[in-house]
């Protein structure tokens, strides 16, 4: 099941990156357009909808690649790792994501895929998730954005189903 998993994870990863394709410019100042690549750190709460399960802090971490279609739309691939504080729950996630910047540097995204999930009341698997979420990029300099943002994920698994709400940094080279 883990080949699986992971022969889903670089193929989802393939795609995003042989979509965003023609995006792929030279880079330019502060300009979203063309590949990038990033990583997150962050902070939430999750709960599984297990009998007994309880609503634990966590930890979490990510890395992406992706490409700005346009200026105000990337499209990427995401490697998310949780571990809640407290307890024997361990998610991993590889999403594709989109971001949609309506106004500057705010940005709205929408992702989904796959998710794996070891929770202490021994359900969890191989499932699907989705998330969503706002957050705001602030430019430090030409090339690197560092963000803010909050974002809601639901994973569907056979046995059980996870609900987190997370709050982080994000840092994306364009």
């Amino acid at each position: 099941m883990k080949s699986n998993v992971v022969a889903l994870a670089l193929s989802a990863a393939t795609l995003t990156t042989l979509a965003a394709g023609p995006a792929f410019a030279l880079d330019a100042y502060r300009d979203r357009t063309g590949i990038f690549y990033g990583g997150g750190l962050g902070f939430g709460a999750g709960k599984a909808d297990t009998t007994g399960a309880e609503t634990k802090a966590g930890l979490n971490i990510d890395g992406r690649i992706g490409g700005g279609l346009t200026q105000n739309l990337t499209l990427d691939f995401d490697m998310g790792l949780t571990q809640q504080l407290g307890a024997e729950t361990t998610l991993v996630t590889g999403f594709v994501g989109v971001n949609l910047f309506p106004v500057g540097d705010l940005f709205v995204r929408l992702k989904g895929g796959v998710a794996h999930a070891s929770l202490e009341a021994g359900d969890g698997g191989t499932g699907l998730g989705v998330g969503g979420g706002l957050g705001y990029e602030f430019w430090a300099n030409a090339d690197l954005a560092v963000g803010v943002g909050v974002d809601f994920q639901h994973h569907f698994y056979d046995a059980a189903a996870f609900n987190a709400l997370n709050f982080g940094l994000t840092f994306t080279v364009y």
